[in-house]
């Protein structure tokens, strides 16, 4: 019998009942815990990409494809998770890994094409969505040329098997591989660390002390956040279907965030766990000033990869966890990032693997990915890397929010994912300019009170106030500025019932500051 997944249960009790559910089940299969979270939500929407990890990678340069055939063969053949596949036995689900698999990488050419960036990327949205068959093949891959000099490596993983730092690692293998082949050494490519290892090793009992904190939080879990005025009503009609909308912070703003991830105030264990702080501070601060709530919970990766060994293997390592604070009347920034980082404190000490299920609840709907991996250049080449978006993502994540400068420019670029059923276009767009305006003026004034930030976005203002007003919202939450009777819950689709992803720029656009609406 397949166990309640996360989003079908309806209580913090129902979750304890899966965490128990996911204990004794663990016991029957070999996935981690944390794969078979993933499985279930896979099991539960079998016609859906929810999982697919589609990353692209553009490459300036010349690429010799035969040899880069031969680079990416021999990346499944020292890499176990690209030869795993899972298979069921009396709904029992069991991973395996196939001693070899020949894998005829496509080359695919859009030189000759009027648009052969425009062409290449409707290819690959278009590709992203497809099924993933787990009892077949986990990934999905090809090499598209643009011209003599240009070419994007596709790759599309199921989740089950990756998570970002692993994509890191196989680019990083893969440029290996391909300078070996070049030269004629690839004979002698040496082996990733198998994932299946450390998933058989981890058949283990877990620390009770972790458990127990998880479990306690699970039980404090405030409700969901009321997305700009949601209720239990409107997120009832929440499909699969997300929207992504893009913001690049830019070098000036990322880099007075990294100047105050520095600061006394802010500084801890890493210059990553102190811009994870400050992103977390800021979410918190927005999700406040859209709903109105004071209890507020979302949950972020720990990543899990405590030793060297662990973290050179490929595969799914990433679990998510809770995060939660109480934001109290005149609450500034420098006060909620005391609370923040008490809480991020916990977080490290207690995140260990495989034991997410006891702490994850239903009610938790907003996520933050705050992700420090980086891709180098491909063999001397510059590379732009891009996360393809499918459109689909957990029904119960109402907001997903990356925080990424995979090509290390210098500029943190968020990635807002909206459920498309509950977020409208138009509140999507006013979203980023709510977040921006609040991490503006935290980096003008740290110590002021977050209540009395003004976040309206430009067009937002016109519509309340009227064109050309200067009026400005000093109120605690955006909802107490719509009239009664406003319809709150903001819920849209697309005009053919599908959920959209807004598309990043031409790679050759200008990466300027601001919001990417194309």
């Amino acid at each position: 019998m397949v166990p309640d997944s996360p989003s079908n249960s309806q209580s913090n009790g129902h979750s304890n009942s899966l965490g128990q559910q996911i204990d004794t089940l663990a016991a029957m299969s070999n996935l981690t815990p944390g794969q078979l979270l993933l499985w279930l939500g896979q099991k539960l929407n079998p016609e859906t990409p929810l999982y697919n990890m589609v990353f692209s990678f553009t490459i300036q340069g010349k690429i010799d494809p035969v040899h880069f055939q031969r680079a990416f063969q021999a990346l499944i053949a020292h890499s176990d998770i690209l030869r795993l596949t899972i298979t069921e036995s009396d709904g029992i689900p069991h991973q395996t890994v196939a001693p070899t698999l020949n894998y005829s990488l496509p080359i695919i050419d859009f030189s000759t094409d009027t648009a052969p960036t425009q062409a290449s990327q409707t290819w690959m949205q278009q590709r992203s969505t497809c099924l993933l068959n787990l009892q077949d093949c986990l990934f999905d891959a090809a090499l598209l040329k643009l011209s003599s000099d240009r070419f994007i490596w596709y790759l599309n993983q199921h989740h089950l098997i990756t998570d970002n730092w692993s994509v890191s690692l196989l680019y990083r293998r893969l440029q290996e591989y391909y300078g070996q082949s070049l030269t004629g050494t690839l004979a002698t490519a040496a082996d990733l660390p198998a994932y299946l290892d450390y998933a058989e090793s981890q058949q283990q009992p877990a620390a009770w002390q972790a458990i127990t904190h998880w479990q306690q939080k699970r039980e404090h879990t405030p409700p969901s956040v009321p997305l700009y005025g949601q209720n239990g009503q409107t997120t009832d009609i929440a499909t699969a279907r997300t929207e992504r909308t893009y913001f690049e912070l830019g070098p000036e703003r990322s880099e007075a965030l990294r100047a105050l991830a520095k600061t006394p105030e802010a500084r801890t264990l890493s210059i990553h766990q102190s811009q994870f702080n400050l992103f977390l501070t800021l979410v918190f601060a927005y999700l406040y000033r859209v709903s109105g709530s004071h209890e507020l919970a979302i949950a972020a990766p720990a990543h899990n990869r405590p030793t060297p060994i662990l973290k050179e293997t490929p595969g799914i390592f990433m679990e998510l966890f809770p995060l939660q604070v109480d934001i109290e009347p005149g609450e500034t920034f420098t006060t909620l990032l005391g609370k923040v980082a008490r809480e991020s404190m916990a977080f490290l000490r207690y995140a260990q693997s495989d034991i997410s299920h006891h702490g994850i609840s239903r009610d938790v709907n907003v996520v933050l990915s705050y992700i420090n991996v980086t891709f180098p250049d491909f063999h001397g080449m510059p590379v732009k890397t891009d996360w393809i978006h499918s459109g689909y993502g957990d029904s119960q994540h109402h907001l997903r929010l990356e925080v990424q400068d995979f090509d290390a420019t210098g500029s943190f670029t968020l990635q807002f994912d909206f459920n498309s059923d509950l977020i409208a276009d138009t509140q999507r767009q006013w979203a980023t300019e709510h977040f921006c305006n609040l991490l503006d003026a935290w980096l003008e004034d740290a110590h002021q009170e977050i209540e009395g930030v003004d976040i309206l976005a430009a067009e937002e203002r016109a519509l309340l106030f009227g064109s050309g007003s200067a009026a400005k919202s000093h109120h605690p939450d955006l909802m107490s500025l719509l009239p009664r009777g406003t319809d709150r819950g903001f819920s849209t689709s697309g005009a053919n019932g599908q959920g959209a992803t807004q598309q990043r720029p031409d790679p050759e656009q200008k990466r300027g500051e601001g919001m990417k609406m194309v």
